[in-house]
């Protein structure tokens, strides 16, 4: 490994020695490659990127922080909030199209721009 690391040239730039961080969540070919690799210490094969071919060393694994109950409680209650607040519109609108009979042009609504977009014209 340190033979490798240090006869390519790129190696003398510090800004290409930064360590990365590569987590389970996060699809990149960085995480394909250490994700192969069996323990600490062991080089990925060599792998491509938008940035060129590359071969990584696993340094150190961080395990994930468990976070505590108290910690995510509004976030989980705003999060519970939310989805029946969604659920319960959707089945109001259902309702509202069976017996108003409305019905709805997919086609059409799909063609339209986003709210977003419409902002940008004003």
């Amino acid at each position: 490994w340190e033979d490798v690391y240090t006869e390519h040239a790129q190696v003398q730039d510090p800004a290409n020695r930064e360590p990365i961080m590569v987590s389970a969540d996060t699809i990149s070919p960085e995480r394909d490659a250490l994700f192969a690799v069996g323990a600490v210490g062991d080089v990925t094969g060599p792998f491509r990127n938008r940035a060129g071919w590359h071969i990584i060393r696993l340094d150190n694994i961080i395990p994930p922080a468990q976070r505590e109950l108290e910690d995510i409680r509004e976030e989980v209650a705003q999060r519970i909030r939310l989805i029946r607040k969604d659920e319960s519109l959707n089945r109001n609108l259902a309702s509202w199209r069976d017996e108003f009979g409305v019905e709805i042009f997919e086609d059409a609504l799909a063609a339209m721009p986003a709210w977003n977009e419409l902002q940008t014209l004003q």
